[in-house]
């Protein structure tokens, strides 16, 4: 690991410490709106076309 890291340009290192703080920003409401409306397009689709439901379909929450 540490001659991977010798090897690379300090660019690199840069974007691997910024990367992280990217997960740090909040998700706009909007955003999370779009994903429940799509997950319930999913499911509705699932149900019409007749599909069993399997342990990975079922909501977690």
């Amino acid at each position: 690991m540490v001659r991977w890291a010798k090897r690379r340009p300090t660019g690199a290192y840069v974007i691997l410490a910024i990367f992280p703080l990217i997960s740090l920003l909040p998700i706009p409401h909007s955003e999370i709106k779009k994903l429940q409306r799509i997950k319930q397009e999913q499911v509705q689709q699932k149900e019409q076309s007749g599909e069993p439901e399997t342990d990975n379909d079922k909501p977690t929450s």
